[in-house]
């Protein structure tokens, strides 16, 4: 019995049975999507801007996209950003940089947690 209205689809037989959960976000989502992995930098100076934090990162691997977070009322950093990468080198990154000083502050580097 195979019903198409509905995202969990079932498989019986008389031996065994088969549950197949299939979550419509990850399945659609394309390979690429699993290969860059986002690092979430804390502990910034409020000086350090976005290609500054890029450079920084560049020594470990290669950096898709960087950016930090602005409080928009005051226009200064929020103290935190984001750094893409691939995968590997986001590990690797996490273990590098993670407590190394960037102009006089030791920053924190770890796994970002994606929220859809």
């Amino acid at each position: 019995m195979i019903s198409h209205a509905n995202p969990r689809t079932v498989l019986r037989s008389t031996d065994f049975s088969i549950r197949l959960i299939i979550n419509s976000r990850s399945f659609f989502r394309t390979p690429a999507a699993f290969e860059i992995k986002s690092v979430f930098v804390g502990n910034l100076p409020w000086q350090v801007r976005a290609d500054e934090l890029a450079e920084v990162f560049s020594k470990v691997g290669e950096v898709k996209s960087s950016r930090i977070l602005i409080h928009k009322p005051s226009g200064r950093s929020r103290g935190f950003g984001f750094v893409e990468m691939e995968a590997e080198d986001a590990l690797k990154a996490i273990e590098a940089l993670n407590g190394a000083d960037v102009k006089g502050r030791p920053i924190r580097v770890g796994r970002a947690d994606v929220h859809e």
